[in-house]
């Protein structure tokens, strides 16, 4: 039933289609079905707004109370992202044509709501009809200023009809229609939204030394980890809060003494199988899987007896390993015990007495290298990595995306040298500081003074957690979370043998999604 005064288009109890045209000035939708997830859809010239209920089943809606939530979609970000087989492969999920061929001037000249039979879990659909279709290609460069001829308009309800005779200027065009679960526009009605349907709006749990301990899932069985993915969704979720976590009993091969293996250096299944029961093993120039043992000649301080300071792996890498594992196989060793520490915390605690230190460390990159045997890596690295996206006014989202410390593999700090070397004094008693140089003097005083703070709460003692690890015991890092580190130990008083290994923190972060998913631990 139309109503003229307001507008509205009503929709009988009885219908189970939820339709209207585009052809009415400020249209408005308002569906009497008290299970519809749906309130209101209202158009506009360049976007449409949906009016949620407060009953919807989407497991993300943080909404507890009876205030309306409101999306505002534009066209041309809904023409883009149509869920319909003809625009998404129905098997490989994969997007079949790109952005750059949407009509910029695209608009809408139907709108459905509708009951999905394809999917029972899913009981709405949008469907919304297009008034142009795709452009055939991606435009040439000289039909760019043709095609962008038009003028933006303001963004007001519509005061023009749009009908169906709208369709380009092939009458023959065919219109395309596009279809969005409920669920995926819920999803993506906001940044926030969006960062809770991929548990990005799940914050780190900070720790220091006494905290960690009380961790409900510190240490998880193998066998367990193996063959329930309920303890594995354990791990990653003790991951994913505290960026640390503890496997006991995870098997240790008694291969026969052989020249090939009298070390043990073929023992690798045990971190094998922890790696590869989350994702895949990642390579370096140290292979798949490494040994950390004293050596000879090491080229690696961590295959020394020496005290290894708390550091993170491989920063000279322009893409550094999101998670490390190591595993013991032998430590009879007077010493050596394994250090741990939240550097989020030690940010958190830094932050709160310098913040113009911190802001200091987000904006000038140390340089990370390793040159050595027959080897040139090189990158430059933010000490502190913020989250450019996040909403400084949304505290739902950690700003922190990672953090970049490893001493023994910094090299000359780049971001601190001059640009170039002065050539106009010949003589050196004639010179003087120019106004620039003395800025790059301050601006270098004021990075060291914020860097040395910064290093005094990474070494703060109470953050340490310091434990022997025994063979059978395996640790996984998130390795630009959390620092580790070693004791010295006295390599002739035993042995000490580990097999480490890495892996990319979005394969760790595909298998943890996936599984939250699973057992519905929708912001849990």
């Amino acid at each position: 039933m139309f109503s003229n005064n307001n507008n509205f288009y009503k929709l009988s109890k009885l219908s189970s289609l939820l339709l209207f045209r585009c052809h009415f000035n400020q249209i408005h939708y308002i569906s009497s079905n008290k299970n519809s997830t749906i309130k209101q859809i209202q158009t506009f010239e360049n976007s449409i707004l949906i009016n949620w209920t407060n009953n919807n089943n989407h497991k993300n809606n943080n909404n507890n109370n009876n205030n309306s939530i409101f999306s505002k979609f534009n066209y041309l970000w809904l023409r883009d992202n149509c869920q319909c087989s003809e625009c998404i492969h129905p098997d490989s999920r994969q997007k079949l044509f790109s952005s750059g061929q949407i009509p910029l001037d695209i608009k809408p000249i139907l709108i459905n709501v509708v009951n999905n039979k394809e999917n029972k879990d899913e009981e709405e659909i949008i469907e919304i009809t297009w008034n142009k279709s795709l452009l055939k290609s991606i435009p040439s460069i000289n039909s760019l200023n043709s095609l962008n001829s038009f003028n933006f308009p303001n963004n007001s309800p519509s005061n023009s009809p749009i009908n169906l005779q709208q369709k380009g200027k092939d009458d023959d065009e065919k219109t395309h229609k596009s279809k969005f679960p409920i669920s995926f526009l819920f999803h993506h009605n906001s940044k926030h939204s969006s960062n809770q349907f991929r548990f990005n709006n799940l914050k780190p749990i900070t720790w220091n030394r006494d905290s960690i301990i009380e961790s409900k899932n510190l240490w998880i069985n193998y066998n367990d980890f193996m063959n329930s993915d309920i303890e594995l969704l354990k791990c990653l979720k003790q991951l994913w809060d505290y960026g640390l976590v503890f496997l006991k009993n995870v098997p240790i091969n008694k291969l026969p003494i052989t020249e090939e293996n009298n070390n043990m250096m073929n023992n690798d299944q045990g971190i094998i199988n922890v790696v590869e029961r989350i994702g895949t093993i990642r390579s370096t120039f140290y292979g798949k899987i490494f040994d950390v043992i004293s050596i000879p000649g090491a080229k690696n301080i961590a295959y020394t007896n020496l005290s290894l300071g708390l550091h993170m792996d491989l920063l000279y890498y322009q893409v550094p390993p999101g998670l490390q594992f190591l595993h013991c196989l032998k430590n009879s060793v007077k010493g050596g015990s394994s250090i741990f520490a939240d550097s989020f915390k030690a940010i958190e605690n830094f932050k709160n007495i310098y913040p113009q230190d911190f802001d200091i460390l987000t904006k000038i990159p140390l340089t990370f290298h390793y040159i050595n045997d027959g080897h040139h890596m090189h990158y430059n690295q933010y000490v502190i990595e913020l989250d450019k996206d996040v909403d400084k006014d949304d505290n739902s989202n950690n700003p922190i995306i990672s953090v970049n410390y490893s001493p023994p593999f910094q090299g000359p700090i780049e971001a601190l040298l001059p640009s170039s070397s002065s050539s106009n004094n010949n003589n050196i008693d004639d010179y003087k500081d120019e106004k620039d140089e003395e800025d790059d003097d301050k601006r270098i005083f004021s990075f060291y003074q914020a860097y040395q703070r910064f290093c005094a709460f990474i070494e703060d003692p109470e953050l340490k957690y310091e434990l022997t690890l025994k063979p059978g015991d395996l640790v996984i890092v998130i390795n630009r979370r959390v620092l580790h580190g070693r004791n010295s130990f006295d390599a002739d008083s035993g042995e000490r043998y580990l097999k480490g290994a890495y892996l990319e923190l979005c394969e760790f972060k595909d298998k943890f999604r996936v599984l939250m998913k699973k057992y519905n631990q929708f912001n849990n």
